[in-house]
C-alpha cells in the first residue's frame, strides 16, 4: 500500500533517531503494519516503510499517513491471487 506523510515533525512520545526518516508530502511504501510502542509504553499501531533503511527501520505511527488510494492493494492483490487459483 502506498501512502502519503501528513505529518513528519519529532514527537515527543518519538525515539529521537526517528528524526528526519520521513518527509511530509513523501509518498511511502508500506510493508506491513505492525503494533510497537511510543517511547512512553503507549500502544499503536504502526507502518514499516520500504524506503527506511533495514537497520533504522520502525513502525511509524500510522496517524502520521494517509492511503493514496481509497483501495488498499495489498488486499486487492491478495483477491486477484485467490480468484487465479
Amino acid at each position: 500500500m502506498k501512502v502519503i506523510c501528513i505529518d513528519d515533525k519529532q514527537h515527543s512520545d518519538s525515539y529521537y533517531w526517528l528524526d528526519g526518516l520521513i518527509v511530509e508530502g513523501e509518498i511511502y511504501n508500506v510493508l506491513r503494519e505492525q503494533l510497537s510502542f511510543d517511547n512512553n509504553g503507549n500502544e499503536r499501531i504502526g507502518y514499516i516503510l520500504a524506503e527506511v533503511p533495514l537497520k533504522l527501520r520502525a513502525a511509524f505511527n500510522k496517524d502520521r499517513f494517509i492511503p493514496c488510494s481509497d483501495i488498499d492493494e495489498t488486499e486487492l492483490i491478495k483477491e486477484r491471487q485467490s480468484e487465479l487459483v
